[in-house]
């Protein structure tokens, strides 16, 4: 009696064994397939996200191209609006005055101001107010032979 107890325990373990070990099996090659997964799912996100990344540096270098052509365009109609002449002599003449009067006073106090700077360090260090000196009249021909060009180079445009 006790062996076919026995008997009847193994064989309903040994029935129950292979499948507890199949159940076993697809429990762990289903949880590697959810890590598999899982894994592929987080790199293509990641590489959406640096294509992403990637597309918006380009549409932002697009918007700021765009801006820009769009400033550009605003000023140079701007510039055309006042260079414009009106028909009216002497607001002509005015407009054509006023820009050179400012500059040239602007240039005024600047030679008048490293003048007495000149001046001031000379009385002190006579070499250095020399190399001042030397160094303030290169400045002064490296601004007007600026602004010469500029002008001959804009009036052929």
């Amino acid at each position: 009696m006790i062996t076919a107890i026995v008997s009847s325990v193994l064989g309903m373990v040994g029935g129950l064994l292979p499948e507890a070990v199949k159940e076993f099996r697809d429990t762990r090659a289903h949880t590697r397939e959810r890590e598999f997964l899982t894994l592929t799912h987080n790199f293509q996100l990641e590489r959406e996200k640096l294509n992403m990344e990637g597309k918006m540096r380009e549409a932002e270098a697009g918007l700021l191209a765009a801006e820009m052509a769009a400033t550009r365009e605003h000023l140079t109609a701007i510039i055309e609006a006042q260079a414009k002449p009106t028909g009216i002599l002497w607001i002509d003449a005015a407009n054509s005055i006023v820009r050179p009067a400012c500059a040239l006073a602007i240039f005024a106090m600047f030679i008048a101001s490293v003048s007495a700077y000149s001046l001031g360090i000379s009385a002190v260090n006579p070499e250095f107010g020399a190399q001042m000196g030397s160094l303030f009249a290169a400045s002064v021909e490296a601004v007007l032979g600026f602004f010469f060009g500029y002008r001959s180079m804009a009036r052929r445009r």
